[in-house]
Parts: C-alpha cells; structure tokens; sequence
C-alpha cells in the first residue's frame, strides 16, 4: 500500500526528473513507473497530480533562483528594458532581438552582429552547468514564446529566469 514515506521517496526522485524535464505527463508516467518498480499499489490521481504539481514547482523554483543569482540591480534594469515600449519605433528591444534576419546579406550579417553585441554588453551570466540542457532549453522555448508585455505578468523570479534562458539560446542562435 502506498504510505507516506512512498510520497515523499516518490517526490524526491520526481524533483530529480522535473530538474531535467518539466513536462507534466513525462512526470506523471514517471511517478506511475516508479511506484510500479516498487510494486506499490496505484494511488488516487489527485494523489499523484499533487506530487507531480510539488516537485515541478520545486523544481522551477531551485532553477529560477539558479538562472538569477548573479543578477545585479544593473542586470534586472536592463531585462526590464527589454521589454519595455521604446519611444522612437513603438518596438520593444526584445522585439528586435528576435526580428529575422532575412536574405543572407552583409547587411543582414551586421545586423545579427549588433543584436549579439547588444546581448554581450548586457553581460548577462547564469551558471548553466547546473541546469540540465533539456530543461534550460525547455525554459528558452517558453521565454521565445511569449511576447514582451507578457513577461511583465509573472514575478520577477520567473520573469528574469525565462529572460535570462531566452538570451542564452537566442545569443547562440545569432552566433
């Protein structure tokens, strides 16, 4: 039968996977598998969502606050700038970092060139060798996704994590 100490062996391994993959069904066959390999009876679903829902949050929470620890104030200004509206163009400069480049031209070349340079001086460093690359990826993806008023919605954690993950690919993707 499944007990409490099944709940919490089973969320400790289910934090170790959300730390590689968040996806919400690849958690839950995980946790359906491992109470299968311990030939532990299926709980109720609430009971497995729940502990799938902790370890996921407990996972972003311990990724975010990787992504942003070395933040300064002169860092969180500058990803706030990002996504705030500039005068001249009604554009934001996360909206120009992500234009595409287009035909390949010298021109188009000097402007991925500025893009990446303007990415560089933000200087902008996350110890990404704690994070697992699909995660990190996962995180990248999710930041490309949305627009850049959007990002003004979350908290600031979460906010400068998918910003700062965003900019890491999209810094590789320009090189």
């Amino acid at each position: 039968n499944f007990n409490n100490s099944d709940y919490r062996t089973i969320a400790n391994a289910l934090l170790k996977s959300a730390l590689e993959n968040g996806t919400t069904m690849y958690l839950v066959r995980t946790a359906i598998d491992l109470l299968r390999k311990k030939k532990i009876i299926l709980p109720a679903i609430p009971t497995i969502e729940r502990m799938v829902w902790l370890a996921r949050t407990r996972a972003e929470k311990k990724i975010y606050a990787i992504l942003t620890s070395n933040l300064s104030k002169r860092h969180k200004r500058g990803l706030e700038k990002l996504i705030d509206l500039t005068v001249n163009n009604n554009k934001t400069q996360l909206a120009w970092l992500r234009e595409i480049p287009g035909q390949s031209s010298p021109d188009s070349f000097l402007k991925a060139i500025q893009r990446l340079q303007y990415i560089k001086e933000m200087n902008i460093t996350a110890d990404t060798a704690l994070i697992h690359p699909n995660r990190l990826l996962q995180l990248a993806r999710i930041g490309a996704r949305y627009e850049p008023h959007s990002f003004r919605r979350f908290k600031e954690d979460k906010r400068y994590a998918l910003l700062v993950a965003h900019l890491i690919t999209l810094s590789q993707d320009l090189t």
